[in-house]
């Protein structure tokens, strides 16, 4: 039993767990560059499609020239609130919090009709699932002259923890023996 945190090897998701995480999850953090070289990032809604990271935004935000000019980027999903869909009266959780993933990745900015129409169904059935009214108001909504997706196509290893398997081996994170 470990008796200790300096050593926190071993405590990642398995590959099934954040596939189920990036699936279940519907915001995640996402970080790029400035100009100036400073990390900025900001929460957004995504889907997960094709083991890429897909989300939208209007074309003029800073997020978007910056990734532009240097597409490496960084996003980070949390398990704290899965499958909660904020806009839904009633929904819930369906993932165990402490479970996150880190994906360092290439961001494409993609402008064309075919991926917005494309987006826009998946995106709108993720967030308004059952509910077709609303799912074709969102889509009107997004569709807009300025309008960008932003696909994120991961690259290298993914940081990733499952607070379980600590618990697990530190009994309960109080250094307890068995």
């Amino acid at each position: 039993m470990r008796k200790s945190f300096e050593d926190l090897s071993g405590y990642g998701l398995s590959r099934e767990d954040e596939e189920r995480l990036l699936n279940t999850q519907t915001e995640c953090t996402f970080i790029w560059s400035r100009k100036d070289g400073w990390p900025v990032g900001v929460t957004m809604s995504y889907i997960y499609r094709g083991g890429k990271i897909w989300m939208t935004t209007s074309g003029q935000h800073p997020r978007v020239l910056a990734v532009r000019r240097d597409d490496r980027c960084c996003v980070v999903v949390s398990s704290a609130g899965a499958g909660e869909i904020p806009m839904v009266a009633g929904s819930k959780a369906t993932m165990e919090k402490g479970k996150a993933t880190t994906i360092k990745g290439r961001c494409k900015v993609l402008t064309d009709d075919p991926t917005k129409q494309w987006f826009f169904r998946e995106f709108a059935a993720a967030t308004f699932p059952r509910d077709r009214a609303r799912q074709e108001g969102f889509i009107r909504m997004m569709d807009s002259p300025r309008r960008a997706i932003m696909c994120i196509e991961p690259e290298g290893e993914h940081i990733t923890w499952d607070n379980d398997k600590l618990l697990a081996a530190t009994g309960g994170a109080v250094g307890e023996e068995n």
